[in-house]
Protein backbone atom coordinates (compact mmCIF):
# COMPACT_ATOMS: atom_id res chain seq x y z
CA UNK A 1 0.00 0.00 0.00
CA UNK A 2 1.28 3.10 -1.28
CA UNK A 3 1.22 6.43 0.73
CA UNK A 4 0.01 8.93 -1.39
CA UNK A 5 0.65 11.88 0.74
CA UNK A 6 -3.15 12.69 1.78
CA UNK A 7 -4.39 13.32 4.87
CA UNK A 8 -4.71 10.46 6.96
CA UNK A 9 -8.04 9.22 8.79
CA UNK A 10 -6.27 9.87 11.93
CA UNK A 11 -6.53 13.66 11.28
CA UNK A 12 -10.03 14.16 9.71
CA UNK A 13 -12.96 15.13 11.76
CA UNK A 14 -14.69 11.89 12.14
CA UNK A 15 -12.78 9.07 14.37
CA UNK A 16 -15.86 7.48 16.04
CA UNK A 17 -19.37 7.42 17.31
CA UNK A 18 -20.20 9.03 20.38
CA UNK A 19 -20.39 6.11 22.54
CA UNK A 20 -19.55 6.49 26.12
CA UNK A 21 -17.70 3.15 27.92
CA UNK A 22 -20.64 2.80 30.08
CA UNK A 23 -22.65 2.02 27.25
CA UNK A 24 -20.33 -0.14 26.18
CA UNK A 25 -20.56 -2.14 29.27
CA UNK A 26 -23.83 -2.25 29.18
CA UNK A 27 -23.74 -3.14 26.26
CA UNK A 28 -21.44 -5.63 26.21
CA UNK A 29 -23.35 -7.04 29.61
CA UNK A 30 -26.45 -7.65 27.90
CA UNK A 31 -25.05 -9.06 24.71
CA UNK A 32 -23.10 -12.24 27.30
CA UNK A 33 -26.39 -13.07 28.68
CA UNK A 34 -28.28 -13.07 25.29
CA UNK A 35 -25.39 -15.31 24.24
CA UNK A 36 -26.40 -17.50 27.41
CA UNK A 37 -23.29 -16.29 29.70
CA UNK A 38 -23.47 -15.82 33.74
CA UNK A 39 -21.55 -13.06 34.68
CA UNK A 40 -19.50 -13.71 37.61
CA UNK A 41 -18.04 -11.20 40.16
CA UNK A 42 -15.40 -9.90 37.83
CA UNK A 43 -12.46 -10.78 40.52
CA UNK A 44 -8.75 -10.31 40.29
CA UNK A 45 -6.72 -12.45 37.71
CA UNK A 46 -3.18 -11.83 38.67
CA UNK A 47 -2.31 -8.02 38.58
CA UNK A 48 -5.78 -7.09 36.19
CA UNK A 49 -9.03 -6.82 36.96
CA UNK A 50 -11.54 -7.80 33.90
CA UNK A 51 -14.93 -5.67 33.39
CA UNK A 52 -16.02 -9.12 32.76
CA UNK A 53 -15.66 -12.54 33.57
CA UNK A 54 -18.51 -14.78 32.39
CA UNK A 55 -19.02 -18.51 31.97
CA UNK A 56 -21.37 -20.93 30.20
CA UNK A 57 -22.02 -24.13 30.13
CA UNK A 58 -23.06 -27.12 27.56
CA UNK A 59 -23.39 -30.41 28.34
CA UNK A 60 -20.24 -31.31 30.42
CA UNK A 61 -18.17 -28.33 28.00
CA UNK A 62 -18.09 -24.94 30.23
CA UNK A 63 -16.79 -21.70 28.12
CA UNK A 64 -15.59 -19.17 29.44
CA UNK A 65 -14.91 -15.20 28.53
CA UNK A 66 -12.87 -12.52 29.55
CA UNK A 67 -13.46 -9.14 28.41
CA UNK A 68 -12.07 -5.33 28.84
CA UNK A 69 -13.42 -2.57 28.18
CA UNK A 70 -11.41 0.73 26.94
CA UNK A 71 -12.83 4.23 25.32
CA UNK A 72 -11.54 4.19 22.19
CA UNK A 73 -8.98 2.63 19.81
CA UNK A 74 -5.66 4.90 21.31
CA UNK A 75 -6.43 3.03 24.10
CA UNK A 76 -6.58 -0.18 22.97
CA UNK A 77 -3.32 -1.32 23.64
CA UNK A 78 -3.80 -0.59 27.17
CA UNK A 79 -6.77 -2.92 27.16
CA UNK A 80 -4.47 -5.81 25.30
CA UNK A 81 -1.91 -5.17 27.94
CA UNK A 82 -4.59 -5.96 30.67
CA UNK A 83 -5.58 -9.11 28.85
CA UNK A 84 -2.31 -10.61 28.28
CA UNK A 85 -1.50 -10.01 32.43
CA UNK A 86 -4.91 -12.06 33.06
CA UNK A 87 -3.99 -14.68 30.10
CA UNK A 88 -0.91 -14.99 32.12
CA UNK A 89 -2.31 -15.65 35.60
CA UNK A 90 -5.39 -18.01 34.43
CA UNK A 91 -3.95 -19.42 31.30
CA UNK A 92 -5.36 -20.44 27.68
CA UNK A 93 -8.39 -21.62 28.82
CA UNK A 94 -10.71 -18.72 28.34
CA UNK A 95 -11.26 -16.48 25.19
CA UNK A 96 -10.06 -13.01 25.69
CA UNK A 97 -11.61 -9.88 24.20
CA UNK A 98 -11.29 -6.03 24.08
CA UNK A 99 -14.97 -4.16 22.97
CA UNK A 100 -14.57 -0.85 22.23
CA UNK A 101 -17.05 1.71 21.04
CA UNK A 102 -17.42 1.70 17.23
CA UNK A 103 -15.22 3.43 15.34
CA UNK A 104 -14.49 4.47 11.79
CA UNK A 105 -13.42 1.23 9.86
CA UNK A 106 -10.55 3.33 8.03
CA UNK A 107 -9.20 4.31 11.36
CA UNK A 108 -9.29 0.35 12.61
CA UNK A 109 -7.55 -0.96 9.28
CA UNK A 110 -4.98 1.79 10.00
CA UNK A 111 -4.24 0.65 13.33
CA UNK A 112 -4.16 -2.96 12.91
CA UNK A 113 -1.63 -2.44 9.70
CA UNK A 114 0.38 -0.16 11.28
CA UNK A 115 4.08 -0.80 11.40
CA UNK A 116 4.07 -3.91 9.23
CA UNK A 117 0.62 -5.06 10.73
CA UNK A 118 2.14 -5.77 14.24
CA UNK A 119 -1.01 -4.86 16.11
CA UNK A 120 -2.70 -7.25 13.89
CA UNK A 121 -0.04 -9.73 14.44
CA UNK A 122 0.11 -9.59 17.99
CA UNK A 123 -3.43 -10.19 18.79
CA UNK A 124 -3.69 -12.99 16.63
CA UNK A 125 -0.47 -14.37 18.00
CA UNK A 126 -1.56 -13.79 21.75
CA UNK A 127 -5.38 -15.50 20.25
CA UNK A 128 -7.49 -12.35 21.40
CA UNK A 129 -10.11 -11.36 19.66
CA UNK A 130 -11.38 -7.42 19.42
CA UNK A 131 -14.87 -6.01 19.37
CA UNK A 132 -17.17 -3.15 18.72
CA UNK A 133 -20.67 -2.83 20.45
CA UNK A 134 -22.45 0.31 18.89
CA UNK A 135 -25.54 1.41 21.49
CA UNK A 136 -27.50 2.76 19.22
CA UNK A 137 -27.68 0.00 16.75
CA UNK A 138 -27.55 -2.50 20.15
CA UNK A 139 -25.18 -4.83 17.67
CA UNK A 140 -21.48 -6.35 18.79
CA UNK A 141 -19.34 -6.67 16.09
CA UNK A 142 -16.04 -9.27 15.80
CA UNK A 143 -13.25 -7.72 14.29
CA UNK A 144 -10.28 -9.87 15.33
CA UNK A 145 -10.10 -13.55 16.39
CA UNK A 146 -13.53 -15.01 17.55
CA UNK A 147 -14.45 -16.97 20.58
CA UNK A 148 -14.67 -21.18 20.64
CA UNK A 149 -18.36 -21.07 21.50
CA UNK A 150 -19.81 -20.87 18.80
CA UNK A 151 -23.15 -20.22 20.54
CA UNK A 152 -22.12 -16.37 19.58
CA UNK A 153 -22.19 -16.90 15.81
CA UNK A 154 -25.91 -15.98 15.86
CA UNK A 155 -25.64 -12.99 17.97
CA UNK A 156 -22.72 -11.02 15.84
CA UNK A 157 -23.44 -8.36 13.15
CA UNK A 158 -22.67 -10.21 9.87
CA UNK A 159 -21.94 -13.98 11.40
CA UNK A 160 -19.63 -15.51 9.47
CA UNK A 161 -18.03 -12.99 8.15
CA UNK A 162 -14.29 -12.26 9.17
CA UNK A 163 -12.98 -9.19 8.78
CA UNK A 164 -9.18 -10.56 10.07
CA UNK A 165 -8.98 -12.70 6.90
CA UNK A 166 -9.22 -9.14 4.76
CA UNK A 167 -6.81 -7.31 6.94
CA UNK A 168 -4.41 -10.91 6.70
CA UNK A 169 -4.45 -10.37 3.02
CA UNK A 170 -4.05 -6.55 2.69
CA UNK A 171 -1.12 -6.74 5.26
CA UNK A 172 0.33 -9.81 2.52
CA UNK A 173 0.03 -7.28 -0.16
CA UNK A 174 1.76 -4.41 1.85
CA UNK A 175 4.62 -7.05 2.63
CA UNK A 176 4.83 -7.92 -1.02
CA UNK A 177 4.97 -4.49 -2.50
CA UNK A 178 7.96 -3.65 0.11
CA UNK A 179 9.84 -6.56 -1.16
CA UNK A 180 9.57 -6.07 -4.24
CA UNK A 181 10.65 -1.96 -4.19
CA UNK A 182 13.84 -3.42 -1.87
CA UNK A 183 14.59 -5.86 -4.86
CA UNK A 184 14.32 -2.86 -7.34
Amino acid sequence: MTDTGGPRVTEGPFRAYAASVEDVRKGTETFLRSVGYDLASPDYLGFARPDFHARRKEGDKTYEVVLVTEAGIEKAVDGFVRLAAMKASKGPAPDYGLVLPPINEYLLLEWLQNEKGRNFYELKRQDFMLWMYNPVEEAMWSWVGGPRDKAFASHFVLPGFSPDVIVGQRLAWVIEEEFEEEEK
